[in-house]
């Protein structure tokens, strides 16, 4: 995720920034807008994983078996 970030980044701000010059009122565009969308995404998909990683570790592979 981190790695998606440091490419994601600097291409949405460069775009956010292209698209607002298009505009007479420039809002001015923030850093912690981008901070706090690494922290959603990297929460949820920690808590995905998390999840899922709980779910097969607490899976009793006989039923898994019986269904195949």
């Amino acid at each position: 995720v981190a790695v998606c970030f440091a490419f994601a980044a600097p291409a949405a701000y460069y775009a956010v920034v292209k698209w607002l010059e298009n505009f007479a009122y420039k809002t001015p565009l923030y850093w912690w807008v981008f901070a706090l969308s690494f922290a959603i995404v990297a929460l949820v998909t920690f808590g995905t994983v998390t999840f899922q990683n709980w779910r097969a570790a607490n899976a009793n592979p006989v039923k898994s078996l019986r269904s195949e």
